[in-house]
């Protein structure tokens, strides 16, 4: 399979995915899928997905109606994610992305997640240390 590009996907290519959460984090597939091409998504979607023709036209059309949303790319990296690796992993990788990427208050964001989304997030950005009273926080969280 190739994108847009006629990029393919693979070792050779280095830009394999691997499945295995040793190799890969659900993170790295999330983000992958993130950044997909807005040109890509609808083919990915039809490919990697078991959602009907009719749920994907409806993702297909709210993704064109604003593209700086990313809702392809959400819809797909989700799907995968939960695919490969549970609805628990695919539903921390989002409240981490969420977290690094997105408007929310990131104290909200924090305070909402669980001690596995917590892990999860040590584990997907490694073990920074920054001197600020919400790292620490969060520090106590994971570590308790």
């Amino acid at each position: 399979m190739a994108d847009s590009t006629g990029k393919k996907f693979g070792k050779s290519e280095g830009n394999a995915l691997w499945l295995d959460p040793n190799k890969n984090s659900p993170f790295v597939i999330y983000q992958y899928f993130m950044n997909t091409a807005d040109e890509d998504v609808v083919r990915y979607l039809n490919i990697l997905t078991l959602l009907t023709i009719e749920e994907i036209k409806q993702i297909e059309s709210k993704h064109q109606q604003d593209l700086s949303q990313r809702v392809g790319q959400q819809e797909l990296a989700y799907y995968v994610t939960k695919t490969v690796f549970g609805h628990e992993a695919a539903e921390h990788t989002k409240q981490i992305t969420d977290l690094l990427f997105g408007s929310s208050d990131k104290i909200s964001v924090i305070s909402s997640m669980n001690k596995e989304a917590l892990f999860a997030l040590n584990n997907a950005t490694g073990k920074a240390t920054v001197s600020s009273p919400n790292v620490r926080i969060v520090e106590a969280c994971v570590m308790s």
